[in-house]
């Protein structure tokens, strides 16, 4: 039975972290050279979905009965911490490991934080997730994302 206010309190922590995102998005510029798609519509529909997302996490929540009391409260508590702690390792690492090494790590180690039943599923769908989230906002929107680190395939800054 879920935990009316550990999912009350992860919702609105979520919810918070929704809006920076649109928010700090509007200091993005609409646009950028060679790009037809501006680097604010990432931050920006993400953070409108984690908006949305959190306003169903806590309305269910709100509607839940209150759930007994167990053992289980302080694992979804760690797990939480765990999954926020690195999400900002994420955004602080995005750059140095650039979007499909930094976000391939990301969501291996979140699917295993959840379920640590099938690792190879997770590795699989952590890759396939990368490299197609790339492709489509790279090749089909023709945005720009740092796909790998320049230290790794030898760019030259300059």
């Amino acid at each position: 039975m879920p935990n009316k206010t550990f999912d009350t309190i992860a919702g609105c922590v979520f919810l918070i972290v929704g809006m920076f995102f649109i928010v700090a998005s509007t200091g993005i510029s609409a646009s950028s050279y060679g790009s037809k798609v501006g680097p604010n519509i990432f931050p920006t529909g993400l953070g409108g979905i984690l908006v949305f997302l959190s306003v169903i996490v806590i309305t269910q929540a709100r509607r839940v009965q209150p759930a007994a009391k167990g053992g289980k409260g302080q694992k979804n508590y760690t797990r939480f911490a765990l999954v926020l702690s690195s999400t900002f390792l994420y955004i602080l690492l995005f750059e140095t490991l650039g979007y499909v090494i930094s976000t391939f790590l990301y969501l291996v180690f979140v699917f295993q934080i959840m379920d640590r039943k099938k690792p190879l599923h997770a590795i699989l769908i952590a890759a396939f997730f990368s490299a197609a989230v790339y492709t489509a906002y790279v090749i089909i929107l023709q945005g720009t994302l740092p796909p790998f680190p320049e230290w790794l395939i030898g760019g030259e800054g300059g």
